[in-house]
C-alpha cells in the first residue's frame, strides 16, 4: 500500500496566511495543539496565522486552529481562501463553492477576481462598553471589539489597548479581537490567539460594516488593511466579505 503524502497548502488573504491539511493527513500526522503550534511558527515552521483542518467528503467542511492551537469557531480570510482552494484547486463548479463551519453553512463565489463569502450578519453583544463613545463590542463569528475613529500611526499606543481588551475575562470570558478604523477606513486587527497585529482580518472588516453601517448611513465598505482592501456588502440577515487571495504554495510534511 502506498504511503500517504502529507500534503499541505499555503494561501493567503491579503497577507491573512493559513495552511490546509486534509483530514485524512492530520490524522496521519497525528496533529494536535503542539504540532499546530509547530507548523504555525514563524522562522522555524511553515509560518502562517492558522492552520485549517478539511474534509472534501462526504461535503466540504473544516475545523479552525489559531496559530497557538487553539480552537476558533470564523475566521473570514481564511473562509475565503478555502473558497480559492474549492475553485482553483479541487475545481469545484461555482454551484458547489460552499462547506460546513461551526457557524453553520459557509456559501462563497469568485467575483471579477476577488473571492466572497456569504455569512449571517454579525451580532451586537450586550456589554456596558459600547455605551462609550465610538466603541462597539460585537459578535462577527467570533467576538470583537471595534474603535472608530482611532490614530493608527502610533501602533505602539494600539498595542497596548490590544493587549489590554483582548485578556480573557477583560470583556469577555474568551477574550476578545480588537479592530482599529480611522476616518478613511484604514483598519488594523490585534487578534486573539495571534496575540498581535494581522495584516488584514475578515471578521474584523465584518464588525466593522456592522458597526458603521448606521452611524455613518451606508451598506457598502472598503476597509484598507495593511495586507490589502477587504470589501464588505452588508445586508439584514446576510453580509458578503470579499477579498483577493493568494495561492502561495503546496508542500509535503515530513515526519521525521
Amino acid at each position: 500500500m502506498p504511503k500517504l503524502q502529507n500534503i499541505f497548502y499555503k494561501l493567503s488573504g491579503c497577507g491573512n496566511d493559513f495552511i490546509f491539511v486534509e483530514d485524512k493527513v492530520a490524522e496521519n500526522l497525528k496533529l494536535n495543539k503542539s504540532k499546530t503550534i509547530k507548523y504555525c511558527a514563524r522562522k522555524t515552521g511553515i509560518g502562517a496565522d492558522g492552520l485549517i483542518i478539511f474534509s472534501l467528503s462526504p461535503t466540504p467542511s473544516w475545523k479552525f486552529y489559531n496559530n497557538d492551537g487553539t480552537k476558533a469557531n470564523f475566521c473570514g480570510n481564511a473562509a475565503r481562501s478555502f473558497i480559492f482552494l474549492l475553485s482553483e484547486v479541487f475545481k469545484y463548479p461555482k454551484t458547489k463553492l460552499f462547506f460546513q463551519s461551526d457557524i453553520g453553512k459557509i456559501i462563497g463565489e469568485k467575483r471579477n477576481n476577488n473571492f466572497f463569502v456569504e455569512v449571517d450578519a454579525p451580532k451586537m453583544v450586550e456589554h456596558k462598553i459600547n455605551k462609550e463613545k465610538d466603541m462597539f463590542l460585537i459578535n462577527s463569528g467570533v467576538p470583537h471589539l471595534v474603535v472608530y475613529n482611532a490614530r493608527l500611526s502610533n501602533l505602539d499606543q494600539l498595542l497596548l489597548v490590544g493587549q489590554k481588551h483582548r485578556q480573557n475575562g477583560r470583556l469577555l470570558k474568551e477574550g476578545v479581537n480588537v479592530t482599529f478604523i480611522d476616518r478613511k477606513f484604514n483598519s488594523i486587527t490585534f487578534e486573539r490567539g495571534v496575540d498581535y497585529f494581522t495584516l488584514a482580518c475578515g471578521t474584523g472588516a465584518l464588525a466593522g460594516a456592522f458597526a458603521l453601517k448606521d452611524k455613518l448611513q451606508r451598506n457598502k465598505f472598503r476597509f484598507k488593511f495593511p495586507g490589502g482592501d477587504l470589501l464588505v456588502e452588508t445586508g439584514t440577515e446576510k453580509y458578503m466579505l470579499g477579498g483577493k487571495v493568494s495561492y502561495i504554495y503546496k508542500g509535503e510534511i515530513e515526519v521525521i
